[in-house]
Formats: C-alpha cells, structure tokens, sequence
C-alpha cells in the first residue's frame, strides 16, 4: 500500500520521524521558556537596581546607593579613581552628594544586558546627570559598565567601570594619546 507515491513503511517511519522531531522541539521550547522566564525575572530585578541607584542619587544618600553593591566590589570613577568595597562606595557618593553633586538627577539607561551565566550579569548603561529642575542632555554624560553577580537570589553589583563619553570629542581621531 502507498501513499502517493511511498511505501506504508515509509509513509510510518516519516510520521514517526516528524511526531519525535515535534517531541523534541516541545521539549526544548519548554526548557527555552523556563530559561526566559527566568532571564526575565532576573532582567527586572536588574532594572530595579538601576532604578533604585537613580532614587538613592536624587535622595543624595550614598548609604543607599551603595547598598546596590556587593560588599567587596570594585568601582572605578569616570577619572580614574579606585574603590574598593561597599563601605568605601557609600562615603565617596555621600561626598559627592553632599558637595558638587548636591540637587542633582541621575538618569541611567540600560544599553545592553548579557547573561554571562545564569548568575553573572554584565550591563551597558548610558548615564545623564543633571540639576534637579533641568532637562538631561540628549548626549549621555558617562557609559558605566557593571557587572552583577546573584548571590542567594539577590543580584548585586560587584564590578563597576564607569567612563565619561567622550565619544563626540574624540571621533575620528583614533589616537588614544591625542
């Protein structure tokens, strides 16, 4: 018996083949899911970092700010400058805070969010300072990278490099020494 044109046998090993390939696909779609799921999660979680260093920016409170920070992380400041730990990061920004960045806004942006792995997180921001009452530039003002790493399911940042962008002043210049 045929149908059009190929044997029973193979007509059976085609469905078979193509209900297991559909098995398979289901499968992996399910566990796709799962994982997107949890990359979604773990993505808001993330944003609700960043949102939270913008309200501890605009409180001023350098407490809080770092609290965003594991307790051994490292930060480098757009000009150079090295911290190292959380209690280090709170007094530097509440020095800040209450000096040249006094009633200012911070607005941070995420550029791009990679899962290294499911517990490391590396994040592009784009970062706007601005007076409070002010409008942010168009152009952001520094372009931070952090990397978070989750730890008893909380995310927290253990690396952070931020960097003035200085993109437009030195475009096309390709010398790093001019």
């Amino acid at each position: 018996m045929s149908h059009r044109g190929w044997t029973s046998r193979a007509w059976h090993r085609t469905q078979v083949g193509v209900l297991l390939a559909m098995a398979i696909l289901a499968a992996a779609y399910g566990c796709r899911s799962k994982e997107m799921r949890t990359n979604e999660e773990d993505w808001r979680a993330i944003e609700a970092i960043v949102s939270g260093m913008e309200q501890a920016w605009a409180k001023g409170d350098g407490q809080a700010w770092a609290g965003h920070f594991a307790a051994n992380a490292d930060f480098t400041v757009w000009f150079g400058l090295y911290l190292s730990g959380r209690d280090s990061i709170a007094a530097a920004h509440q020095q800040i805070f209450d000096s040249f960045y006094r009633n200012t806004k911070l607005r941070l942006e995420v550029r791009d969010l990679r899962f290294l792995r499911p517990d490391v997180a590396v994040v592009h921001l784009n970062g706007w300072v601005a007076n409070q009452g002010e409008e942010f530039s168009e152009q952001p003002h520094i372009v931070p990278v952090a990397i978070l790493t989750k730890d008893g399911g909380q995310w927290r940042i253990a690396v952070f490099h931020n960097t003035k962008n200085t993109v437009q002043e030195h475009l096309g210049k390709g010398d790093i020494r001019k």
